[in-house]
């Protein structure tokens, strides 16, 4: 079996990786490098770039933050990559963007964990995991810049890697926000572009924000 590969600063310039550089993947064998705009659909190339600029806009919107990008193994299963790189990295605030479920196809109910549509915007989550002051941060700079949103909500875990990015270390504050999703864990799911535009917009503007005066413990006044 060989896996494909490329390293983020080539793949968003457009060249190909012809070895590992300075950097040390995890696993080696059977890695074979490669651009990665042969082998995957524009769509999902233009995108992925456009996830990995969210930092690169906050930074022109004037974002005087440490940011850390991680992408993590074993989100359906144990979510060790979220665990280690929380505990590694020991953020102040942490963020984990995922998928969620739309409720807006039959044999959906919003009643499961809130009524979300497709192209209505991201999702902040209310939780016992899900950090109060992110949330309300998260909440103020949407409507601040007129970026619309959606909530949803789930009484113990999400079924995410803020599940454990939370419990990382001495413990991570945490949020999550989340892009609707139909047809989940499917071959046929199905995203709207601009939910993924809203997210990137929501999270630059939240990055603007944060700084070292920022509370975030959720039983300050």
């Amino acid at each position: 079996m060989v896996g494909i590969a490329q390293l983020f600063g080539d793949f968003l310039e457009g060249r190909p990786s012809t070895g590992q550089g300075s950097v040390r993947p995890t696993y080696l064998p059977g890695v074979h490098w490669c651009d990665l705009h042969e082998v995957l659909p524009p769509i999902i190339t233009e995108n992925l770039k456009k996830g990995i600029a969210a930092c690169k806009k906050a930074k022109e919107m004037g974002c005087k933050i440490g940011v850390y990008v991680a992408t993590t193994v074993g989100e359906e299963t144990t979510m060790r990559g979220a665990y280690w790189a929380g505990a590694r990295i020991q953020p102040d605030v942490a963020i984990a963007v995922d998928v969620t479920y739309a409720q807006d196809y039959p044999g959906t109910d919003p009643a499961e964990s809130g009524d979300v549509k497709l192209g209505a915007g991201p999702v902040i989550c209310n939780s016992s995991i899900a950090n109060k002051k992110v949330n309300d941060q998260l909440k103020k700079c949407a409507k601040e810049r007129s970026i619309p949103y959606q909530i949803e909500s789930f009484l113990g875990r999400t079924g995410t890697d803020a599940d454990k990015m939370h419990i990382a270390g001495e413990g991570v504050v945490t949020a999550l926000l989340s892009l609707p999703l139909r047809y989940m864990h499917s071959p046929s799911e199905v995203c709207h572009l601009s939910d993924i535009g809203y997210a990137i917009d929501l999270l630059a503007a939240f990055l603007c924000t944060v700084d070292g005066s920022t509370v975030i413990d959720p039983f300050a006044e």
